[in-house]
């Protein structure tokens, strides 16, 4: 599942370790995890948005998954990629997962310091963290990716 490679790609060490970094996250998750090359999800979602080109940020990255035609109503289901639209003109995207003590997580970099002190993952004050949805952001939008996507 898409959700435990995020996590797995967290817990190991090996996602960004710098706050802000919330794309490159789920950029390096979905590549990993549908076997694509390295930075080939911008090229893909480029053609859908020539603006990401030149901003590579979460807000373009949404507009460009909801015109290629990934967006769903909801409700959200894990493995399913969040937006928000709070630190415009950025943006923020996280991935769902299911966690069995909290519920509906998001797996996400973040510069956001109270969600970094209790969720950070391998410790607290990582700008990577499982935070549970209900502390999350207003979502913007839903996209949920098919099983063959980027092929």
């Amino acid at each position: 599942m898409l959700s435990q490679y995020g996590l797995d790609l967290v817990k190991s060490g090996r996602a960004p370790a710098s706050p802000g970094q919330c794309l490159a996250l789920v950029r390096e998750a979905v590549e990993g995890f549908f076997g694509m090359a390295p930075y080939s999800l911008y090229s893909l979602l480029e053609t859908h948005n020539s603006d990401l080109n030149q901003n590579r940020n979460a807000y373009q990255a949404e507009r460009a998954f909801l015109h290629a035609g990934y967006g769903v109503k909801g409700p959200v289901r894990p493995n399913d990629l969040v937006f928000a639209r709070v630190t415009m003109p950025y943006g923020h995207v996280g991935i769902l997962y299911q966690d069995d003590n909290f519920g509906l997580c998001v797996v996400e970099n973040t510069l956001y310091a109270l969600r970094q002190h209790y969720y950070g993952i391998p410790y607290p004050g990582s700008p990577n963290c499982l935070s549970p949805l209900s502390r999350w952001d207003l979502v913007s939008s839903i996209i949920r990716l098919p099983d063959n996507f980027g092929k």
